[in-house]
């Protein structure tokens, strides 16, 4: 393979194996600003007056009529390149240079979702390298779960189907969870638990942290811990596809006045008048949508 083929492969993984954390912080940091833009432009469409071209005399009109295109057929002709690519992706990911990039750029991923739990553990550098590598393992398990599934025709947007493969990546995981109990001791193990099950309160948070970051009133240590655990409490079920929303209540604002300083209090709010714009965005999205269809 040479090396622009490898460059290429690298850059699809970044972009593939952002994955859970990268991905989901991006997208909440994005999401508001692309739908906006996407929400305005249609908005202006909708009141544009549509502009009729005036129709040309009959004589002069020599086209000939060209059969419209098969829908079935452009969306099989999509499937087709989508499942080339992803065997071309799964044929490098497999070979030794392939690996070999893969598990470096894994590994880099950690450091950037976990090294705040990596610091809290104070691991020997033994551990620490056993630990990563089976947090390594952890996510393959995952993802080659995806690719039989996906193989066998499951489908992640069916709800029978999620459930399945949802079994099947927690069944895969198990085991490694067992090893990694064993590396680091059960309760450093409970610590990682807790540290991934968290994750999606963590981005909150870590969001008001960098607005106050400049402050002369920056969260501390010790308050940045409270409020995710105050967050995960209240934290609703998640939804159907798995997903966990974090909002901000005031009945959460009310209880991290215990703790937090009125400045800090206000970077709360100000977090929740955000998730309360960002969800009346969506809904006027969705609406939209639904009276387009």
């Amino acid at each position: 393979m040479n090396s622009k083929n490898i460059i290429i492969g690298v850059l699809f993984l970044t972009t593939v194996a952002g994955g859970i954390y990268g991905w989901t912080q991006h997208r909440q940091n994005t999401a508001l600003n692309d739908q906006v833009a996407t929400l305005t432009k249609d908005l202006k469409n909708a009141t544009r007056p549509a502009q009729r071209r005036p129709a040309r005399p009959a004589a002069e009109d020599t086209t000939t009529t060209q059969p419209a295109p098969d829908d079935t057929a452009l969306a099989r002709t999509g499937t087709d390149a989508r499942a080339a690519q992803r065997a071309q992706w799964e044929s490098f990911r497999q070979s030794p240079k392939g690996s070999q990039l893969m598990a470096a750029q894994q590994r880099d991923m950690l450091d950037r979702r976990y090294s705040t739990l990596f610091k809290t553990l104070n691991l020997t550098p033994d551990q620490l390298a056993k630990f990563k590598d089976l947090l390594v393992e952890r996510q393959n398990a995952a993802r080659d779960v995806m690719n039989v599934a996906r193989e066998q025709g499951l489908d992640f947007r069916n709800s029978n189907d999620r459930s399945e493969i949802q079994q099947l990546v927690q069944q895969a995981q198990a085991d490694v969870d067992t090893s990694i109990a064993t590396a680091i001791g059960q309760d450093k193990y409970a610590q990682f638990q807790n540290y991934d099950q968290t994750a999606p309160q963590r981005i909150v948070v870590n969001q008001i942290a960098q607005s106050l970051s400049y402050t002369s009133n920056p969260l501390t240590p010790e308050q940045n811990d409270q409020l995710v655990a105050l967050l995960a409490q209240n934290a609703p079920p998640n939804d159907t596809a798995g997903r966990q929303s974090t909002p901000i209540t005031d009945d959460i604002i009310n209880a991290a006045q215990s703790f937090l300083t009125p400045d800090q209090v206000d970077a709360l709010r100000q977090q929740q008048s955000r998730q309360g714009n960002r969800q009346q965005l969506m809904q006027m999205w969705q609406q939209r949508r639904r009276q387009q269809q």
